[in-house]
């Protein structure tokens, strides 16, 4: 028995509460104008629901009502009605000149299936529930009702007779002439090419069949354990060609593996960021993103407080000027520009990390912030330093010389606070008046230290979007034994002499294509990482 229709809009379905209680006349009487109406709805229009309950009724309610249904679902809606009036209905082959047929007899007379006449309720096939001679009460199609359709849509009808289902004997015919071919040692895309072309069959169908099959193997790829370990070693800068010779698997496998571990990452890592109205007009991007306190000069993300040390080591590069406290002046512009460039380009990477269908999509996500953690560096440096010339006043001495751990974790701590009073800023208010962030990072940490808040920080603590998309820091120190232009291309790739790029833009400016790009930085990661091999040992 076939599946009962559903209804989808709320204005057909209301008319079919209606009439739960009717005599057989109302049912006749509304199953015939539904067939009218469903003849003259437009796919490309909207109707207003009241409208389609006047056209089937012919009673119009009191107002008007604002809600709008597309044509389509009104005729997909249309017909399951009729058919549910029919149900309650006994109809009767013969009632109709031209008399009916079932869905399986009109399916071999048209060559498709019956499932395809189905489909076609939405279209304007007119189906009823009626008891044929044989007693059995099944859905049939008036020939009047059919002769309509068929003028209207002949050649839907003719272009599904050629996309027939297989047979059991054209099946089997198909499994055994792949099966010489792939014993003959042909590749299964052109097993599958070479036995569509002699059956006469499309060469999906016929790869898909040989998939379906035990002929090959289906592709899959890595989950689990071997997923993560295939995802940590290009993580820290293993190529996609070593990793799989090391797994004994297929390139391919190990990139699709890669690819997903990417994707999951990135589903959450743009989250959180505040929304500006100017991140919605159409130059935001080439406005925010062009001064040069933006596209240079961006420190490397430190991961352990030592570096922290090593690049903020005295007074912040923004600490306060002397003069009046309300002056403004460049360094607060610098971070205003900074820190809008950083929000949108978080924002920018959250719409893009939604996009799963894209690999490009997936590389400009993580391009974005990698720019971001460079801004965000940039901008926290500076506060950091500054609160680390006020540690020793804040705590009531001077560092000692042993003292090396407690130091790196009261700047891991100074580093925290500095990136939650950063988070907390308003933009808007930032463009107005001046902000001084090592100022307040200097009151807040005071603030914690007089709580009792104890520096026992034990290392940087960075959010998931600065850790689980690679900046590849790390390579930074093998790059001066490859060629210029090479060492160039991964600067440019991952920002170590200004913003990062993605693979299109570099692609664009080389007057080459992306995956050209993307084999050259493979190559010289792998020089880079066998360089370093060779340097550690002894």
């Amino acid at each position: 028995m076939p599946r009962r229709a559903t209804l989808r809009t709320a204005a057909v379905g209301g008319l079919l509460k209606q009439v739960s209680y009717a005599s057989e006349s109302a049912l006749t009487r509304q199953m015939i104008a539904a067939e009218r109406e469903l003849r003259q709805i437009d796919f490309s229009r909207d109707y207003p629901e009241d409208f389609i309950a006047f056209r089937v009724t012919g009673f119009r309610p009191r107002g008007s009502s604002p809600t709008l249904v597309s044509g389509a679902a009104v005729r997909t809606d249309l017909g399951a009605f009729i058919l549910h009036l029919s149900e309650r209905l006994q109809l009767r082959p013969n009632e109709r000149p031209g008399g009916a047929t079932t869905l399986q007899e009109l399916a071999r007379q048209w060559g498709v299936t019956p499932r395809s006449l189905r489909r076609w309720r939405a279209l304007g096939l007119v189906q009823h529930w009626m008891s044929f001679a044989h007693g059995q009460r099944t859905i049939g199609v008036f020939r009047e009702c059919a002769a309509a359709f068929l003028a209207q849509h002949g050649s839907r009808v003719a272009r599904a007779k050629v996309m027939r289902r297989l047979s059991p004997a054209e099946r089997q015919s198909i499994e055994a002439a792949l099966r010489r071919r792939l014993s003959g040692g042909a590749s299964p895309t052109r097993a599958a090419a070479d036995v569509a072309l002699e059956a006469h069959r499309a060469r999906e169908t016929v790869r898909g069949l040989l998939l379906r099959s035990s002929l090959v193997k289906r592709r899959t790829i890595l989950r689990g354990h071997d997923a993560l370990l295939a995802w940590r070693a290009w993580h820290l800068g293993m190529s996609l060609r070593t990793i799989a010779a090391q797994m004994k698997l297929p390139r391919a496998r190990v990139v699709r593996a890669v690819v997903r571990q990417r994707t999951l990452r990135l589903a959450g890592c743009a989250e959180g960021v505040a929304a500006s109205p100017i991140f919605s007009r159409s130059d935001a991007a080439e406005v925010l993103l062009a001064p040069r306190a933006v596209t240079e000069q961006l420190p490397l993300v430190p991961r352990e407080a030592a570096e922290l040390l090593n690049a903020s080591p005295g007074g912040g590069r923004d600490a306060p000027a002397s003069g009046p406290r309300n002056r403004r002046g460049p360094e607060a512009d610098v971070l205003v520009q900074r820190l809008a460039a950083y929000r949108f380009l978080r924002r920018r990477a959250q719409g893009v990390a939604t996009d799963r269908r894209s690999a490009a999509a997936l590389d400009r996500a993580e391009t974005d912030l990698r720019w971001s953690s460079r801004l965000r560096c940039a901008m926290l440096l500076g506060a950091v330093g500054q609160a680390a010339a006020r540690l020793p006043l804040l705590r009531g001495r001077e560092w000692q010389e042993d003292e090396v751990v407690e130091r790196e974790r009261a700047l891991a701590l100074a580093w925290r606070v500095a990136s939650e009073m950063l988070e907390r800023v308003d933009l808007e208010l930032a463009a107005t008046r001046p902000v001084e962030l090592g100022r307040v990072t200097v009151l807040e940490l005071d603030r914690r230290l007089a709580a009792g808040v104890k520096l026992g920080v034990r290392g940087l603590v960075h959010p998931n979007w600065a850790t689980d998309v690679p900046n590849f820091d790390h390579l930074r120190s093998g790059v001066g034994e490859l060629p210029a232009p090479d060492a160039r291309l991964l600067a440019e790739r991952f920002g170590w002499v200004g913003r990062p790029h993605t693979l299109h833009e570099l692609a664009s400016a080389g007057s080459t294509t992306s995956a050209v790009v993307a084999a050259r930085i493979e190559r010289a990661m792998e020089q880079v990482a066998a360089s370093r091999r060779r340097a550690k040992r002894p």
